[in-house]
């Protein structure tokens, strides 16, 4: 034997050094523990034929073989016919079972991939464990899911249908039979094909029968619980489409909105662009003209302004120089009646020096000393004779009072001080020449201007109509916020004829209010502005009337209460407080600063008033007896200081109820009036007639509270005194010339003492007196 480098030496032809023994019998004993289901080579060989091999790549001896083996033997001989199968062992299927099959076949060949490869049925097991012993080591032959097999299987293993029975096994529809195989292996075959029949029979068939119905409830009911699920998702797919088409109508309506908008402005853009041009040009135009005529008007308005000052001003001096005139004349009547006293004289001849006395104090201050200025003059001689003037007017309404009163008692006599103090005639007169001359100035100041400029109707006309057809660009170009400006100069116009403190004119009545607000034409053309088919939102042309009011009405105000009015003044008080009053219906003083200025400069003025000139002078009843310059005098400081708080009281719905209850009664009744009533307790009659005029100026509901504790007082204090001498009073005694304020009609004291709410001592006195009343 020749060794060829991987090949094997070959001493001993039953033996090999690389491959081992090659012997027939070692040959069988591998074919036999190799013998599978499906391939049993050594069932073909002759045993008695010699054995050739041959090895490719290795060298041999004589013809390379080792043996000559017969190739006929190697040749597989032909299949085993089929054993026939008893006609009483197979069922014929009906067209129903038939059909059922064929489809179940056809589906399961088309299902490709996606089918199983096998149908689990009842002993599966015993079925995976009989194909792994007969397909042996892979080259077996394995049963698939349609009950064929690879290679020879289909000569194998035959479905048979059936129609039930206990024949057939079962009540499945079909069962595997398995042929006969010729060998040595026959009883190993046979028990195979046993497990194979009762595996794909009767027993895996009950079982399948069994479990189907519950399968089929089952997956019945996935498939209802999916199938409504699908219904739910494809509902709300659709509602989901149909609101996506009703946002999508929306929004074409809306773009078809807009697109119609768009062709209405281009539509109007030529006319529109020419109307604005017009617009551009016309308040162009009355800008300048209204430019030009400002500085007029402002010189106007300064001019009037003077002329209510230079009247305040002279009014304010006459009457404080009358008052130092007439207490000047009282002092010294009072001081010449207590030295005529003292030395003894009668009363007659205290009356003359003390008349002497004031006739002479009058003229004294300004005699015996010089003022000259820087050219010479003498500046006290024009003093001199305004004090002149002044004694001469006040001596003829001394004895018009005198003959008025006679010898009338204090309660019956005329009331001194309570009517505002006479101005003089030719300041009034001067003040009134020059504002005529102001407004005839003022109606001037527009006549040389074209008719589209000279009134507020045509600019009115020019803006509405404006507002009316491009609502836009009126807003666009902030024509709201420029109107009170360009109204303004119109207002300021016709402001120049109206006052908040004096009548139009020298011959209207004193006692005429002033104009009303809303009286005045520029009121009236105003108050419907940019009102007519106005479609903007929150308009601010709704707000004209009220602006022009904080910013010309109120300054103007508010100059006339610091510096022009008479606060002493009971016309000027209610003029001014009318006009307060309209103001306070369109601007709120917590909201509106020159509002709240206003007022705050008005409560200033009503307390300095009731500090300083409210006072009267505390002479005893006994010695203004014997002067009665003096008592006349201090009966007319009284009236000023009733006056002064009627005056205030008017204030009362403009201003704080709080602050003027505290000018009039902590300030006027508290500090002036009811110490000189603690005086007239003297004389019960002028006492009781001081207080009931006290009770007159003040509103019912302040007398009936606290706020003139010190008036209740002193009434309760002369009830007690009435009753103690209840023979010294009464209606006829009170009406007696002589009385001279001495007796208390005890009727009217029960009415004062109830108004002020002192009700016990008014049930006592009319008890005493027989006075039937009801308190």
């Amino acid at each position: 034997m020749r060794d060829d480098g991987g090949g094997a030496s070959h001493g001993d032809p039953k033996k090999s050094a690389v491959g081992g023994e090659y012997t027939i019998d070692r040959l069988r004993e591998l074919a036999s523990s190799q013998k599978s289901f499906g391939a049993r080579p050594v069932e073909h060989l002759d045993p008695s034929a010699p054995a050739v091999f041959k090895f490719s790549g290795s060298d041999t001896a004589a013809g390379g073989e080792f043996g000559a083996l017969d190739p006929v033997a190697f040749v597989p001989p032909p299949p085993p016919r089929k054993k026939p199968v008893a006609s009483e062992d197979v069922a014929i299927p009906d067209a129903a079972s038939i059909k059922a099959a064929k489809a179940k076949r056809e589906q399961m060949r088309t299902g490709g991939s996606a089918a199983p490869d096998y149908i689990p049925v009842s002993g599966s097991e015993h079925l995976e464990e009989l194909a792994a012993r007969r397909g042996g080591g892979g080259g077996g032959r394995g049963v698939d899911c349609r009950g064929e097999s690879d290679g020879e299987q289909d000569e194998n293993v035959r479905v048979k249908f059936g129609v039930g029975g206990e024949s057939a096994g079962g009540k499945g529809v079909f069962q595997a039979m398995v042929v006969d195989h010729a060998g040595d292996d026959k009883d190993d075959l046979n028990w195979e094909d046993e497990q194979l029949k009762r595996v794909m029979g009767g027993g895996g068939r009950f079982r399948a029968a069994k479990k189907a119905p519950a399968s089929v409830s089952a997956n019945g009911e996935r498939a209802l619980a999916s199938l409504r699920a699908g219904l739910s998702r494809a509902d709300g797919s659709r509602r989901a489409a149909l609101d996506e088409l009703k946002r999508a109508d929306e929004s074409l309506a809306s773009s078809d909105a807009a697109l119609k908008s768009h062709e209405e402005r281009l539509a109007t853009a030529g006319e529109r662009y020419k109307f604005v041009q017009e617009l551009k040009h016309y308040f162009r135009d009355l800008c300048a003209c209204l430019k030009d005529k400002a500085p007029i008007i402002e010189e106007l308005e300064e001019h009037v302004q003077r002329l209510h000052e230079q009247r305040a001003a002279a009014a304010t001096a006459a009457s404080e120089g009358e008052a130092q005139d007439e207490a000047a004349e009282a002092e010294a009547a009072v001081e010449a009646a207590q030295a005529a006293l003292m030395r003894g004289e009668s009363s007659a001849e205290a009356v003359a020096a003390s008349t002497a006395a004031a006739e002479f104090a009058a003229t004294a201050r300004f005699t015996g000393t010089q003022k000259l200025d820087e050219f010479g003059r003498d500046l006290n001689l024009a003093n001199r004779v305004a004090a002149e003037k002044r004694t001469t007017a006040r001596r003829a309404r001394r004895a018009a009072e005198e003959a008025a009163s006679g010898d009338a008692t204090f309660a019956h006599a005329p009331i001194l001080g309570e009517a505002d103090d006479i101005e003089d005639p030719g300041e009034v007169e001067l003040f009134y020449k020059g504002w005529q001359d102001a407004r005839e100035a003022g109606s001037c100041v527009l006549r040389d201007a074209g008719a589209d400029f000279a009134s507020i109707a045509p600019v009115k006309a020019k803006s509405e109509q404006w507002k009316k057809r491009f609502p836009k660009t009126y807003q666009d170009a902030y024509m709201a916020a420029s109107t009170p400006q360009l109204f303004a100069p119109f207002v300021r116009l016709e402001l120049l004829s109206w006052s908040p403190l004096y009548a139009p004119s020298s011959e209207s009545s004193s006692g005429e209010p002033a104009s009303p607000i809303d009286g005045m034409s520029w009121y009236s053309e105003l108050f419907d502005y940019g009102m007519g088919g106005s479609s903007i939102e929150d308009d601010e042309d709704a707000n004209l009337v009220p602006t022009i009011m904080e910013k010309l009405l109120v300054p103007i105000i508010e100059h006339a209460v610091k510096e022009c009015w008479d606060a002493t003044s009971v016309e000027q008080s209610n003029r001014i407080v009318a006009v307060v009053k309209e103001l306070l219906v369109y601007l709120e003083p917590s909201s509106c600063e020159p509002m709240a200025k206003l007022l705050a400069v008005a409560k200033s003025k009503l307390h300095e008033v009731a500090m300083k000139r409210c006072s009267i002078p505390s002479w005893a009843p006994v010695v203004t007896a014997s002067a009665p310059i003096a008592e006349m005098y201090a009966r007319r400081r009284l009236g000023a200081a009733l006056r002064c708080a009627r005056a205030a009281v008017a204030w009362e719905g403009a201003l704080p109820t709080r602050d003027v209850k505290s000018a009039v009664c902590d300030g006027i009744i508290a500090q002036h009036v009811a110490p000189h009533l603690r005086l007239l307790l003297a004389r019960p009659g002028d006492c009781l007639a001081v207080i009931e005029r006290t009770l007159a100026v003040l509103p019912r509901e302040w007398v009936v509270g606290n706020a003139v504790a010190s008036v209740r007082s002193v009434a309760s204090t002369l009830g007690q005194m009435v009753r103690s001498q209840p023979e010294s009073h009464g209606a006829a005694a009170a009406a007696a010339a002589d009385a001279r304020g001495k007796a208390v009609d005890p009727q009217r004291l029960v009415a004062v003492l109830a108004a002020l709410g002192d009700k016990s001592e008014a049930q006592t006195v009319a008890e005493l007196f027989g006075i039937a009343t009801v308190l």
